[in-house]
């Protein structure tokens, strides 16, 4: 694992220090390796050369990928991200390149999933494992990566470019792990653009091909990113179910950094039921662990919902205050997930209308504006709809026309009611 040869008599005093004859023990040692490794001209020379041929796979070096892995599943970031760094620094000393691909995937998904604001720099690495991964023909790394690239593109906004990346996921998506992850980043990048049923479906099937092949992680998300769909439809009852069922599996396997998103989601469900107190305790706990993970999108959220509690308790500067808080917070890290900004944004601007706040009109602006540019179509929709009570003339049958290609019959009621 030494980055340079090294000399004999220096390892031989590590190994065999305690020896008659440490020299005459390495010695012998080296010709038991060479001949079981059947490689006659390893482990020669003074200082000694390894010498292994090419795509030689050492353990020790996957032994390094793994526990960054595992670290990083487990909630160390900073170490686990340390660890893959590692990784694929000791890939490229040796010149693995699948090995070096396979470490820089690991590398990639870690920045863009667990380390906030690092999607640039995640993607950068995607590209390289990408580019290593076809050369070596390793489909099952390419295909993670592809859909890890497509997942990078959904949080941007940039639905077209996502829906580029994750066909060619799915078409290398060769095991039913693989299939139902890349199923739940085209549902959710679905859910984003307001083609539900579409986003529904693809959902369902993701959790009940997670469930098939034990994968826990990938059916609470998949569950998660479902339970949203179903409570933009306002089918209250579904998303209830849905919801409690993450919330089950994330706690199951102490998936403390995912649990804010259910959480929040749950809450807002249970407000809409008009169960605040309910709503309240879910978000104290969602909100307080959100902060404490540092994750934005997380903040965010529960931010947005806990100035939905206060509104609907007649208390409208808190709720001021925290769905402003929630609107800055999405957008903390240079590349936050869109939608949530949007989403946030779209709660702040309907408050601030209500309250004739002054900066209401720039609010909705900077809404319609997100919305369009990635293809957000109910946002778009409320953003008219918002307009139409600011005094645009047009609002309401603008937000109609484009409301009308839209699967949810709660908006379409909303639309109906509209003057």
């Amino acid at each position: 694992m030494a980055e340079r040869r090294v000399a004999r008599a220096r390892l031989a005093g590590l190994i065999f220090g305690e020896a008659d004859d440490p020299l005459g023990a390495l010695r012998w040692t080296l010709a038991q390796l060479r001949r079981a490794l059947g490689v006659a001209d390893s482990l020669r020379g003074d200082p000694l050369e390894l010498g292994l041929p090419a795509g030689t796979a050492v353990d020790v070096r996957v032994g390094q990928l793994h526990a960054g892995r595992a670290a990083v599943d487990a909630g160390a970031v900073e170490p686990g991200v340390a660890c893959l760094r590692q990784a694929c620094a000791e890939a490229r000393g040796v010149g693995d390149p699948a090995l070096l691909a396979r470490a820089l995937a690991a590398l990639g998904v870690a920045l863009v999933h667990a380390v906030r604001g690092r999607d640039e720099e995640g993607a950068a690495v995607l590209h390289e494992a990408l580019a290593l991964a076809e050369a070596t023909g390793d489909r099952e790394v390419a295909g993670k990566v592809c859909r890890e690239l497509g997942f990078v593109e959904v949080q941007a906004g940039r639905g077209v470019s996502a829906g580029r990346w994750l066909l060619r996921a799915g078409r290398l998506a060769d095991d039913e792990n693989e299939r139902a992850a890349v199923l739940g980043v085209r549902g959710m990048a679905l859910s984003d653009r307001a083609h539900y049923e579409a986003a529904i479906t693809l959902l369902r099937e993701s959790v009940a091909t997670a469930r098939r092949c034990g994968d826990i992680r990938q059916a609470a998300w998949s569950l998660a990113i479902l339970g949203r769909a179903l409570l933009l439809r306002g089918q209250l009852p579904d998303a209830v179910e849905v919801l409690d069922d993450s919330l089950a599996l994330v706690q199951g396997e102490g998936w403390v950094a995912f649990q804010p998103f259910p959480e929040a989601l749950r809450a807002e469900v249970a407000l809409r039921q008009d169960d605040r107190d309910h709503a309240a305790a879910l978000l104290d706990h969602a909100f307080a662990l959100g902060c404490r993970l540092g994750d934005p999108c997380w903040e965010a959220m529960a931010a947005r919902a806990r100035g939905l509690v206060h509104e609907a308790a007649g208390e409208r500067a808190s709720a001021l205050e925290c769905l402003r808080d929630a609107a800055v917070r999405a957008v903390r890290v240079a590349d936050p997930y869109v939608w949530v900004h949007a989403y946030c944004l779209e709660a702040f601007a309907a408050v601030a209308i209500t309250d004739a706040a002054p900066d209401a009109r720039e609010h909705v602006a900077e809404l319609e504006r997100l919305a369009a540019r990635g293809d957000m179509r109910e946002l778009v929709v409320r953003a008219a709809l918002h307009r139409a009570r600011l005094g645009d003339p047009g609002g309401v049958a603008s937000a109609r026309l484009l409301g009308e290609a839209i699967d949810n019959a709660a908006l379409h009621a909303e639309l109906a009611a509209a003057v």
